[in-house]
């Protein structure tokens, strides 16, 4: 369900990707399909998923008989590494909005300061 459901939300992202129009001059940023707190929940189940495929993938080296669904437990543990990429990204891109939106703050407060501080001493004695 969360492997699924993460594979849709990439999918859609990707689609909004392609329906950008390049020609135009400013590169419009898409609307992220996960908000960061659904990305981190879903990331959580993902990277649970991936643990117990890895166990599986390691039994069934061990134990080939008992479990034999190798090849779709593979395939199950590509696409939650893939989920999990996707989520980590959502995350990294609004925690990197969230600095930039800091950054240019500070900047905007340390020219207001700065245009204090040339008043003042224009005005001088």
């Amino acid at each position: 369900m969360i492997l699924e459901d993460v594979m849709a939300a990439r999918e859609e992202q990707a689609q909004q990707n392609l329906t950008l129009d390049p020609s135009a001059g400013a590169k419009p940023k898409p609307k992220p399909v996960l908000s960061v707190r659904e990305a981190g929940m879903r990331l959580e189940g993902l990277e649970l998923l991936h643990k117990m495929a890895c166990v599986y993938l390691w039994m069934s080296y061990r134990f080939p008989i008992a479990f034999s669904k190798r090849e779709r437990v593979e395939e199950i543990k590509l696409a939650t590494e893939l989920g999990i990429q996707f989520c980590l990204e959502a995350v990294s891109e609004d925690r990197a909005r969230q600095f930039t939106k800091r950054l240019e703050d500070a900047e905007q407060e340390d020219q207001k300061v700065q245009q204090g501080e040339s008043t003042a001493t224009a005005g001088g004695p």
